[in-house]
C-alpha cells in the first residue's frame, strides 16, 4: 500500500516535467541536455572533478543517465536557474529520482544549504 501512494504521489511530480536526452555528463551533479541548457541538479552535492572521488561520481551519474530520456521537474521552492545560469531541476529516468539514487548510492551529498521540496527525505536517505 505504502508503495502504491509513493507511485500516485511521484507520477503527477514527474508528468509536469519535459523529457530530454542526455548530451554530456559534466560532473557527478550537473549535465548538459539535448538543447545545449546545462542542468544542475537540485538538492545534491557531488565532488568536483579534481577532488577525491570526483571522477567516479561523474562515472556512476553518466551510468544511470546517458543515452537515456530524462525527465526534468522543477521544484515549486527553488529559483529556475542558478548563479550559473544552469537550469535547476529534479532528474527522473522513469521512476527513479536520480539525485535520491546518487545520494544512496555514495556518491552524492545532500545538499541542504537552500529549501527544497524533497529535502528532508534527501537528508533521510543521506544517513542510510
Amino acid at each position: 500500500m505504502k508503495k502504491l501512494l509513493l507511485v500516485l504521489f511521484f507520477i503527477p511530480l514527474v508528468s509536469f516535467g519535459q523529457t530530454h536526452s542526455i548530451k554530456r555528463v559534466i560532473d557527478g551533479d550537473t549535465f548538459i541536455i539535448d538543447n545545449g541548457e546545462r542542468v544542475r541538479m537540485i538538492g545534491i552535492n557531488a565532488p568536483e572533478l579534481k577532488d577525491q572521488f570526483g571522477i567516479e561520481s561523474k562515472n556512476h551519474l553518466e551510468k544511470l543517465i546517458q543515452y537515456k530520456q530524462v525527465t526534468l521537474v522543477k521544484d515549486d521552492l527553488t529559483k529556475n536557474r542558478d548563479y550559473f545560469k544552469r537550469l535547476l531541476r529534479y532528474v527522473y529516468v522513469g521512476e527513479t529520482d536520480i539525485s535520491l539514487k546518487m545520494i544512496s548510492d555514495g556518491f552524492a551529498k545532500a545538499y541542504l544549504k537552500y529549501k527544497f521540496s524533497k529535502a528532508e527525505q534527501y537528508k533521510l536517505a543521506a544517513k542510510d
